[in-house]
């Protein structure tokens, strides 16, 4: 996803656009808004009060409507410590019942319904993200596509669609990037916190979803969504008989002196039509078989979490396209995974291992993180199975695999080979062993956006060749391009 080259072919399309000042100009106008008539100060902010105010003009994050907004609430207050740190202190309360603030999220509301029928979905799904939460946009597109979000566009994959679903939304400024890769793909996004206090209204006006936290806790009936962020208690989960929930979403579970648990009995029935179950961080270490209730769901992920095995049950959910496993302890995969035939995303713990099978997932696009060396199946030959099973899958755009030795080379061109659409790959092997790695034997230069190369010494003729866009090497004892 280059946002350049898709603004220069979206430059003929009238969008309702922000615009954001770049530091030195925002800290400009907010003194000329609050000290420029004051004979006291002669339009230059006071030193006792300039630490403050650089904090508070960082907060609106450069947005002039914001600036002149707090600006003018703070003109009218004594030019005192005590109280620009008491509007610092309570700026998200100001946002919400200040009436010279509240105008600032109508005014951005016209924005948001400015926006084609497509995307408001997806702007609102981002408010469901905490506040100043880096957001992956992996994450964020999978989720809008189990959501049923993003529509299927000509030959385009429906991930590449969701991608140039976020980057409109970055063209019109209601989406920030927060990192790139050297390739120019965006990685992680956020939103203004202002955008984010007006996307929470337009969510909680239309029943689109809930945020719950610790000072909110009371579901109401109705919502499609929750978001629970922080030390909100999970009883409210199995309190709620609410078949109309689609999406659940924890975030920041790990709270001092709280213990995060999913419940055993009654969470999982309760939610029979849910499509994306999003665990990331959560402080489990299993997984209920009642999992296998949740025909409908297509996004699942316990990454980051302690979770060692995923239950044979995994096979019912029929409907899975991502499989988020990063992170975890899980080991091994059981061999049930094979019968997921829209899984699109197996994202795994580093080195997980395979089962004889897994070609049959041939509607994958991401494989990544498992075991090339894994002995698959039983009795000889169980290397040449392992490569036969990964030349089925054609469709991948990401590959990583690790734990290769020194004679995997040529196997692993021969797959590579057959992934015309290969975008990433990751190969790394363990430095300890001193092997290396000769991809020699690939037909040609792939035309990788990325390629990783960790732990490990790869012998490859086209590392610096033209058509590779980009490479990185990362935690590698050697490269070698001969």
């Amino acid at each position: 996803m280059e946002v350049a080259n898709f603004c220069k072919q979206s430059s003929v399309v009238r969008v309702h656009e922000l615009e954001y000042l770049p530091p030195r100009m925002a800290w400009e106008l907010f003194c000329s808004k609050i000290f420029q008539h004051d004979d006291e100060f002669g339009g230059i902010c006071p030193p006792e009060l300039e630490n403050l105010s650089r904090k508070i003009v960082e907060r609106c994050q450069g947005l002039p409507l914001a600036i002149v907004a707090i600006a003018g609430l703070l003109s009218t207050k004594p030019k005192t410590v005590d109280e620009w740190r008491k509007l610092h202190d309570s700026f998200s309360f100001e946002l919400e019942s200040n009436p010279k603030l509240i105008s600032i999220t109508k005014a951005l509301s016209l924005s948001y319904n400015d926006l084609p029928y497509y995307l408001k979905s997806c702007f609102l799904y981002i408010g469901m993200y905490p506040e100043d939460y880096p957001i992956k946009c992996s994450r964020l597109i999978l989720q809008w596509i189990a959501e049923g979000f993003v529509t299927p566009k000509g030959d385009e994959t429906v991930e590449v669609v969701a991608e140039e679903y976020l980057t409109e939304l970055i063209h019109r400024s209601l989406v920030q990037i927060s990192r790139s890769s050297l390739s120019g793909k965006v990685k992680e996004c956020c939103i203004h916190d202002f955008l984010r206090e007006m996307s929470l209204q337009k969510i909680q006006e239309l029943n689109f979803g809930q945020v719950l936290s610790q000072s909110e806790t009371s579901f109401t009936e109705g919502s499609r969504r929750i978001s629970i962020i922080k030390s909100s208690p999970f009883d409210v989960l199995e309190d709620c008989y609410n078949s109309r929930v689609r999406g659940i979403l924890f975030f920041e579970t790990y709270g001092p002196g709280y213990a995060s648990y999913l419940p055993e009995c009654g969470f999982h029935a309760n939610y029979k039509l849910l499509k994306v179950l999003d665990l990331e961080g959560i402080r489990v270490d299993r997984i209920s078989k009642s999992i296998g209730n949740l025909f409908h769901l297509k996004y699942f992920s316990v990454a980051n979490s302690i979770v060692k095995m995923i239950p044979r049950c995994i096979e019912k959910l029929q409907n899975l396209e991502t499989l988020n496993l990063k992170n975890t302890l899980v080991n091994e995969l059981p061999v049930e995974i094979n019968r997921l035939h829209k899984l699109r995303h197996l994202l795994a713990s580093k080195g997980t291992k395979l089962q004889e099978g897994i070609g049959s997932l041939t509607c994958l696009q991401k494989l990544y993180d498992v075991n090339y060396h894994y002995k698959i199946g039983s009795g000889g030959g169980a290397a040449d199975e392992q490569m036969l099973e990964l030349r089925k899958l054609t469709q991948l755009r990401k590959l990583g695999v690790c734990n290769l030795k020194r004679g995997d080379g040529e196997s692993l061109c021969e797959c590579i080979n057959e992934m015309k659409h290969l975008e990433s790959l990751m190969v790394t092997a363990d430095y300890l062993v001193g092997d290396y790695v000769d991809l020699e034997s690939l037909s040609s230069p792939p035309e990788f956006a990325e390629a990783v190369f960790g732990w490990t010494i790869i012998e490859v003729a086209w590392m610096d060749h033209k058509t590779m866009k980009s490479s990185e090497t990362r935690n590698s004892a050697f490269v070698s391009g001969r």
